[in-house]
Formats: structure tokens, sequence, C-alpha cells
């Protein structure tokens, strides 16, 4: 079959980001069988190249970034926050604009759409013509995390966020019924694809590919988890506001508390994205450290005795929660760090 996958990142086998880690992983299985190429509209990842893209086995078309958001920035700030605009500028206008991606589209045998970015272009890729069946990858619930993000808000701010999660919801139902087949990672994320909209027979629940070569095949003995320094770990992409907003309370009112019982722990933060704030507040606890991007954390979990996963807000299965648990490391989290599990 020829299957056309669009994204709106580009994955690769190291990449920072447990969904594009998930992807690229994805798309491999699917190239041992199948003819893949896949549209990216959108900026390629740190560290990604020409080098790592020839190494895959799939074709990857990079499609110039458009925007169809106001010009103004002030204008486009406030939609922005009101309104779900990241889904609609860009990414449908750089496929419309290419002809290489409407060729591709038309003579797919299957069209996949990765994350609500490329969901909601469904409506717009049946106007355009592409009669091939259309699966979207629910790699979390967007209406979920807009409802967390609603809930804990207040004054402004809330009546804000309140359009904002009546606009993702009206365009998450409008994109389940454009859709033959609804992928998403979890029975929880099921019934609530079920719940928006998404007839049942149509929803698919699958199991992300997590497991690696160098994880054990047993889980380690107690008594060598207990040898190990006293360091807890979280890894996360510190550009997502969801994991920002989780290491700086995790930072302010957890860590203090345990380092009073265990004054020599150390927590180490491990992925990209971080900001000066998250820098700076790193920086105001010696205890604490950040390791930046890294290609590979086996050093990471092999050395910790414990893993973290402080997330107060978000959607979908958290892998951070999960990898850890394939390594034999155990895992402290929040209810929402745990869902989906």
């Amino acid at each position: 079959m020829k299957i056309v996958v669009v994204s709106p990142l580009q994955p690769y086998e190291a990449i920072g980001n447990a969904g594009g880690q998930l992807l690229h992983r994805h798309l491999v299985a699917l190239s041992a069988t199948h003819d893949v190429t896949l549209l990216v509209a959108g900026d390629p990842w740190h560290g990604y190249s020409d080098d790592v893209a020839r190494q895959a086995p799939y074709l990857s078309l990079q499609l110039p970034a458009r925007s169809e958001a106001p010009p103004r920035a002030l204008a486009s700030r406030v939609l922005r926050k009101a309104f779900a605009v990241e889904v609609l500028r860009g990414l449908w206008s750089s496929l419309a604009a290419s002809p290489e991606a409407a060729r591709l589209l038309r003579e797919a045998d299957l069209v996949e759409l990765q994350w609500f970015e490329a969901l909601v272009t469904a409506p717009q890729l049946r106007r355009a013509g592409v009669g091939a069946p259309v699966s979207g990858f629910f790699h979390d619930v967007v209406s979920q995390r807009a409802s967390r993000r609603f809930a804990a808000q207040r004054g402004w701010k809330k009546a804000v966020l309140g359009v904002r999660l009546a606009h993702v919801r009206w365009l998450e139902r409008r994109l389940l019924r454009r859709v033959e087949l609804a992928v998403c990672l979890s029975e929880k994320d099921a019934r609530l694809l079920v719940a928006a909209g998404a007839p049942e027979r149509r929803v698919h629940v699958v199991r992300p590919p997590l497991v690696e070569p160098a994880m054990p095949d047993q889980l380690p003995d107690p008594a060598d988890l207990a040898a190990r320094a006293p360091s807890a770990l979280f890894v996360a992409d510190f550009g997502r506001d969801d994991n920002e907003d989780a290491a700086h309370w995790l930072l302010r009112e957890v860590w203090p508390r345990v380092l009073h019982r265990v004054p020599g722990a150390s927590l180490v933060l491990a992925g990209g994205g971080v900001s000066s704030a998250l820098a700076e507040a790193v920086h105001q606890v010696p205890s604490a450290s950040i390791t930046g991007y890294v290609e590979s954390l086996d050093a990471q979990y092999r050395g910790c005795r414990v893993a973290l996963s402080p997330l107060h807000s978000g959607a979908g299965v958290k892998f951070k929660s999960v990898v850890p648990l394939l390594w034999g490391v155990p895992v402290v989290s929040t209810t929402i760090g745990a869902e989906g599990i």
C-alpha cells in the first residue's frame, strides 16, 4: 500500500520527544511492508539532519512553512489564546501550496494524520478530492488538555480559555466524523473519543512500542537499587508548558521536603527545551541539575533510584511514567502522570 503520513514534526530515532520517538518506530514498522511517505509541515526537530533522513526506511518530504495567522503580532497572540489557531495556521496552507504533496495525497491508498495539528485537516482533505481512507492518530485527546487548563484558571483568563475549550471541542467532533479510524494509546482515551462523537467501532487502541534492547529482561534486585546514590530523575521535553509547570512545582513544593528527609539526594531534569526561567530555578537549588538534550537516557535510567512524573495538566499516556518501569526503576507520580496506564 502507498501510505502518506502527515505530521507537524519530523521524527527520528534519537529525537528528544516521546511522541516523535513513537512516530519514528511506527513509521519504521509500516515501512517493512508498505511504501511510506511522511509529509512534514513544520520546523525540523533539534538534531535532525540530511544524514539522519537518509538512514530512515521511509521518505520524508519537508514542506515550506507557511502561516495564515494575522500579520499583527498582538492580534495573533489574542487569537491564539482564545482559539486553537495553532492547528489552523500553517499546516494546511503548507499542504495546499505543495503540488508534490497534493499528488502524493491523491495517489495514496491510506492517509494517516498525526497529532491534532494534522487531524484538523481531515475536512480540507476531503474537499480537496483526497479519496483514500483517512486515519487519525490521537497521541492525546486535546479537549481533555484544554478542559484541565480551563478548570485551573480564574477570572478573565478562565473566560478566554472557555472560548478555546468550546472551539477545541467543536473541532474534535468535526474531525472525528471525517476519519475512518481513530487510533489512540489507552482505553481511557478511547472512552474520551467515543464521548466526543467517534463511533466506537472506529476507535482502536494500540500499545506503544517502548521496549529497547538495552532495557533489562528482569527486575533489578532491590538491594542493587538501594545501593544507588539517592538520585531522582524527571525526563521531559521542557519546551511543553505541562512539563515546565511540573518542574517548577517539583522544585518549589516537593524537592525541599525530600532534602529535609534525605539531605544528600540529587535531582536530575533530563531533556531539552529548557527556558531561562526554569534554568534559573534549577540554578537556585544546588542539589538539582539539568542535562539538556541527550541522545540516549540509558545512563540516567541505570543510575537513578527513582523516576518522577509530577504532572498537573496534560492528557494522553505519559511515557515518562511507563519507560522507567521498563527499566525496572520505581516511579513516583501524580494522578495525571499515571493515568491511562
